[in-house]
This record gives C-alpha cells, sequence and structure tokens, in this order.
C-alpha cells in the first residue's frame, strides 16, 4: 500500500480529523480513500487514571 499516496490526496481537515476528530476521544476516517476509523484502546488518561 502507497502510504505516500494515500496522505497526499488528503485534505488538512481529513488529516486532522484522524488524529483529533471532534474532541480528543473520538476520531475519524476518511470514507472517500476507504480509511476505517481508528480504533483506540487504552491511553495516557485511563493509564494514568489514579494521578
Amino acid at each position: 500500500m502507497d502510504f505516500q499516496k494515500i496522505i497526499s490526496e488528503m485534505t488538512l481537515e481529513e488529516k486532522l480529523g484522524m488524529i483529533h476528530g471532534d474532541n480528543v476521544y473520538d476520531t475519524q476516517g476518511v470514507e472517500r480513500l476507504e480509511i476505517p476509523l481508528p480504533h483506540r484502546s487504552g491511553g495516557y488518561l485511563e493509564s494514568h487514571d489514579g494521578l
């Protein structure tokens, strides 16, 4: 898979949506490029919730 080609076809909004989305917990896929919604498990807040 040519990731550089796919990334070059993404808009700035699509790139930002993949790393941030509507909020820090909800990221987005890019349907028009057949990029699925990323699934996250764990993370900083979840692993340090007792601090």
